[in-house]
């Protein structure tokens, strides 16, 4: 049996141990990657602004919105037998999502579910005067077609203005005395309301 001198068996020895160490080294911790900050989110995101997203998310039919009238406070509602009256915003009639068409002008779906299935969308229902507002199934033709026009104003929590026209029926407004919703044209006369639309979220 061959002897190895003493200097050559460690050598051997300490080879043999570097075999089981790790092939790549641990990075220092300037090479590790950078811990998110708290303040590295946008001042203008929607969870810091309180506003929800911005008009052009809405507008590009990816929210669901309340329609809310400004002056008397309240909110538009499908109702389940096709009406769209107003209430206080906190019923499932009173979600809806904005489809932008042509020319500027948007179909308004009601996300209530109907019992009969399908999509349903405002549209003026002209079988009576004063012609007001309901439900029929999504298809864009002259009743089913709204531009949103900017008032210039803004509501009580800031957020900006519209009327709701019909560009065959006139504006949509609101009547004190009767508590209800109408559609008129106006000609140089004022409109009787204004909406602000209030995000609710991701369709």
């Amino acid at each position: 049996m061959r002897t190895l001198p003493i200097g050559a068996a460690l050598l051997l020895v300490t080879a043999c141990g570097t075999a089981t160490e790790p092939v790549a080294p641990v990075p220092p911790p300037s090479a590790a990657e950078p811990t998110p900050s708290g303040t590295g989110a946008s001042p203008s995101a929607p969870a810091e602004s309180g506003q929800g997203a911005g008009l052009d998310a809405i507008k590009a039919g990816d929210r669901k919105i309340l329609l809310h009238l400004a002056e008397p406070d309240r909110d538009l509602s499908a109702t389940y037998e096709g009406p769209v009256t107003t209430g206080d915003g906190t019923d499932d009639g009173a979600l809806f999502r904005l489809l932008p068409v042509v020319d500027g002008q948007y179909l308004i779906e009601a996300l209530r579910p109907r019992e009969e299935g399908g999509r349903w969308c405002v549209v003026v229902d002209d079988r009576a005067t004063p012609r007001t507002l309901g439900t029929a199934e999504c298809a864009e033709d002259q009743r089913s077609r709204f531009a949103l026009t900017e008032t210039g104003a803004s509501d009580d929590k800031g957020r900006p203005t519209h009327h709701l026209v019909n560009d065959v029926y006139g504006a949509v407004q609101y009547s004190g005395e009767r508590q209800s919703l109408y559609v008129e044209e106006v000609g140089d006369a004022p409109i009787a309301g204004s909406f602000s639309l209030v995000d609710r979220g991701a369709v």
